[in-house]
């Protein structure tokens, strides 16, 4: 028989702990089962010398091989063997029966073809060597029927034989052994992998071990009693191990650890590459050419490489037995003990109560505004000093259902909101007020930089019904930082919550954001009146230090501006009378009458003064630019 060995030094021992329970056989003892497909197997059995054999279903076959943990008190561990599946067929190969046995006489016969058989009947018996079977029709007692015959070569004759019911057929003692062997391999049981241990110690003791495979995830849910303030945690769990369940200790466990499925039984065959014959080869003279002709022998070869993998899984050593009904925190799960242990038939599912705390649940009306429109939530706020599994909460009051509450989980001393029905009658009224004030400018080099404080008032406002304690709202944290509530604040991901109480049916929830936004500008008239100007648009205030700074500052831009008006209507008085002075000239080279041409040479010297006038006057009101520039400019510089 072919077998897979593991060797002493893949079989490290642990301490697991002693149930000092004799038994005949392994049986399962403690299971931890996981929220993640994981579980982990504990078996103890009595021996009597160094080797023991146990079965396990054959899926986790792999499993055992791979993480199987053994615990001796007098010794270690040799090795642990089980047969390779599939050698049987193996052992078959090249025999009749290399693909198995059929279960018909007809079927049989065709994998013996070629073989010397004896084939006995009411008519004698014949002897001969196979050649055929075949199918045909005869007349038996006035009927028709259909017969397999067998096709037999015997004494030089060929003899079909009729194989009719009760024929006896007889195999030589090899045939015989091999078709015994085949009928062997198709009725082994292949729902069960057989492991045979042996240990160094003899003598009688008990042993351990356990092992981690995939088992159905246990499922949690909860059981909220509003009116006897209590919380009851339930799980769900089925035995399809392989075997019965009788007193069982069971621990659940949440988390979602890391875990690999490896095959360890099936025998693994590498392909190894093909290579042509290393024989002499002809050699063969290239084609000549304007270079000097070459004569080459070239090799090839194909490689293949395999790279096989491996990851090291760190597996969570089990803990000692908690206090019944008890859970417990550590390496970023949580672990419960069930109260009792529990027998629980193969095939068969359970549910449980593992978990029973007292609570003091008070009332919300709980508002998210990003995820509820407009809605109002009933919620329950629950806080326990006991680690909480997730899972689906049914909440339940002195008139029976009132909502379900989807549950994540708290670890101990958190608290946690549970929405579980939607607040009758209760409406929505939200209001947000923003402000804008210009709270610092500092002057460096030829920059401005300047700091704006914006902030943001929101009040929500709903009537609830006077049974709900308090009002609380998960205030989106995307504008700034909460400066100002009226109640109390607790930060959670993504949001504010802000939670007051509510009076006579009424809940107000007032909260002050405020953030801050820095920048810089040119040090020039346009761009620091262009931040003026925005401030005033948006209704934006000034810090008080700041406020004569910025009177300063505006009125020297009404004067700006002032004179920007005066120099446009002086532009356009400018634009008339070159437009004049142009048609003037134009008129005085037609004109030859000497009254007339006196007075448009009158006229075109009066044109020409008021335009002299006229350019005096930009002059001045460029200047008085200038200097009102260069006067806002001094007014930052004093910063």
């Amino acid at each position: 028989m072919l077998k897979t060995t593991l060797s002493a030094a893949l079989l490290a021992t642990t301490g697991l702990t002693s149930l000092a329970q004799a038994a005949e056989t392994l049986e399962i003892t403690r299971i931890e089962l996981g929220q993640a497909g994981i579980a982990r197997y504990a078996m103890q059995g009595a021996i009597l010398g160094n080797s023991l054999s146990f079965a396990i279903p054959q899926e986790a076959a792999s499993d055992v091989l791979a993480s199987l943990i053994v615990r001796d008190p007098a010794g270690g561990v040799i090795d642990l063997q089980t047969d390779v599946p599939g050698a049987e067929r193996t052992l078959l190969r090249g025999t009749p029966f290399a693909n198995g046995v059929q279960a018909d006489t007809a079927s049989i016969l065709r994998a013996l073809i070629g073989q010397t058989i004896s084939i006995g009947g009411e008519t004698g018996t014949t002897r001969g060597l196979l050649m055929g079977v075949n199918r045909v029709d005869a007349v038996e007692n006035g009927q028709r029927v259909s017969r397999d015959t067998a096709l037999m070569l015997s004494d030089g004759q060929m003899i079909d034989v009729v194989l009719a019911p009760g024929a006896q057929i007889s195999f030589p003692q090899e045939i015989a052994e091999t078709l015994a062997a085949a009928l062997q391999a198709k009725s082994r049981d292949t729902s069960m992998t057989q492991f045979d241990l042996t240990l160094e110690a003899m003598g009688p003791r008990d042993i351990q071990m356990s092992y981690v495979t995939e088992a159905p995830a246990w499922k949690n849910s909860w059981r909220l009693l509003l009116d006897e303030g209590r919380l009851q945690g339930w799980a769900t769990l089925e035995n399809l191990s392989g075997q019965d369940w009788e007193g069982v200790q069971v621990s659940l466990t949440t988390g979602a650890p890391v875990a690999y499925r490896r095959n360890l039984i099936d025998p693994r065959l590498l392909a190894r590459p093909d290579i042509k014959d290393l024989g002499p080869e002809p050699v063969r003279a290239q084609k000549d050419s304007a270079a000097l002709g070459l004569l080459s022998l070239h090799s090839s070869g194909t490689a293949h490489q395999r790279a096989l993998k491996g990851t090291a899984v760190p597996l969570v050593p089990s803990s000692g037995a908690a206090r019944q009904g008890q859970a417990e925190q550590a390496h970023g799960l949580l672990r419960y003990e069930l109260p009792h242990k529990i027998d629980l038939a193969y095939g068969r599912s359970t549910t449980m109560l593992y978990l029973d705390l007292q609570v003091e649940p008070e009332i919300h009306a709980l508002y998210r505004p990003e995820s509820q429109d407009e809605r109002v939530f009933l919620s329950v706020a629950l806080h326990s000093e006991t680690p909480l599994a997730a899972g689906l909460i049914s909440v339940q009051g002195d008139g029976g259902f009132v909502g379900d509450a989807p549950f994540g989980g708290a670890l101990a001393g958190h608290s946690t909101m549970l929405p579980y029905a939607l607040a009758p009658g209760s409406k929505m009224l939200t209001t947000v007020e923003d402000g804008t004030e210009l709270a610092s400018l500092k002057l460096s080099g030829d920059q401005l930089h300047l700091t704006v404080l914006r902030s943001r008032i929101t009040e929500y406002q709903t009537d609830v019904a006077e049974t709900v304690a308090r009002f609380t709202v998960d205030h989106p944290a995307h504008f700034g930082k909460v400066t100002q509530t009226n109640g109390t604040h607790n930060k959670r991901p993504g949001a504010d919550r802000i939670t007051v109480p509510v009076e006579n049916g009424k809940g107000l929830i007032r909260v002050t954001e405020t953030t801050t936004e820095s920048g810089a500008i040119p040090l020039e008239a346009r761009s620091v009146l262009r931040l003026l100007r925005d401030m005033q648009n948006e209704g934006g205030t000034v810090a008080p230090d700041l406020v004569p700074v910025i009177d300063r500052a505006l009125d020297l831009y009404a004067q700006i501006e002032r004179v920007a008006s005066q120099r446009k209507t002086v532009e356009a008085q400018y634009a008339a009378l070159s437009t004049e002075q142009k048609r003037l000239r134009d008129s005085l080279e037609t004109v030859q009458q000497s009254a007339l041409r006196q007075r448009y040479l009158e006229t075109l010297n009066e044109t020409e003064q008021r335009i002299a006038d006229v350019l005096e006057r930009t002059d001045d009101l460029q200047t008085q630019t200038e200097q009102l520039n260069e006067a806002l400019v001094a007014v930052f510089r004093e910063l």
